[in-house]
């Protein structure tokens, strides 16, 4: 069945914060996709507006966060596991992060929600992605698509482990387009692949732009190879490099800062999409 509108949420850690921005803006605009695909971060995202959490009610909760409510560090744990060749330990313990999704994210109302929800994870076994629907979607769904390979545990669905959608598409873009869906908003959360940068410099420089290349790469190889003649496509990105650290710093600072920015950001860039 095809569809008029879809709504794409990159994936991005605690950078998420910018999403909520942009999407203030576009119900602002009274632009309701019917169908949110995410992956990470942005899987975290779309499950809770499917469920009915309001925007004002997503923006308090990120403005509420810091890195207690997301994870505990056990890196004590993983570089004894790490030097001694035992069982895999993550640097860090996702307890926290499971507890606010079964507290905040109501699973009865996203299976029964109206808006198509989409998330991703890869299967570690098999290296093969998977996108999953509110249908389906629980705790371990969201838990495995935002589950950063190293940093986070990964997650066992149907007896298969899953770790983070965005490790081979943190733009999921693929459904909406296999839908046919006419209108395509996407919600990234790095300027690079839609802003040219500067030539890197040192060796942080470097770092970062190889991350920021890995969180974009899926969609650009995606779309060089697709003819999207048919499809209005637009963006919302960050308009600076937001830096290594803003992956994890899940703070009210920067979550207030990143609101801000994702909601400016989406006025100006979506002026023309919106005939402004």
């Amino acid at each position: 069945m095809e569809m008029e509108r879809c709504l794409i949420l990159a994936g991005g850690g605690a950078r998420g914060a910018f999403q909520v921005g942009a999407l203030q803006f576009l119900q602002e605009m009274g632009w309701k996709p019917e169908m949110i695909c995410g992956s990470s971060v942005g899987a975290i995202n779309a499950a809770a507006i499917g469920s009915g959490t309001d925007l004002d009610e997503l923006a308090r909760l990120w403005r509420s966060f810091d890195r207690h409510k997301i994870y505990k560090i056990t890196l004590k744990k993983f570089i004894l596991t790490f030097l001694g060749g035992r069982k895999f330990n993550p640097v860090m313990d996702t307890g926290p992060l499971r507890a606010m999704l079964t507290e905040h994210i109501n699973m009865e109302a996203l299976r029964k929600s109206r808006t198509e929800i989409i998330v991703t994870a890869v299967n570690m076994l098999t290296s093969e992605l998977r996108y999953f629907d509110n249908r389906v979607i629980n705790v371990e769904h969201i838990m495995a698509s935002s589950a950063m390979p190293m940093f986070f545990p990964y997650q066992f669905i149907d007896g298969e482990p899953y770790w983070d959608g965005g490790v081979m598409a943190n733009v999921p873009i693929m459904p909406a387009l296999k839908r046919g869906a006419k209108e395509i908003i996407v919600v990234l959360l790095s300027p690079v692949g839609v802003f040219k940068q500067p030539l890197p410099r040192t060796h942080a420089d470097i770092r970062e732009l190889i991350l920021e290349h890995f969180l974009i790469g899926s969609y650009n190889t995606l779309c060089c190879n697709l003819s999207c003649e048919n499809v209005r496509i637009a963006f919302v990105a960050p308009t600076r490099m937001l830096g290594l650290r803003s992956l994890l710093n899940f703070s009210p600072d920067q979550s207030e800062k990143l609101i801000q920015e994702g909601y400016d950001n989406a006025r100006e860039q979506l002026s023309q999409f919106f005939g402004q």
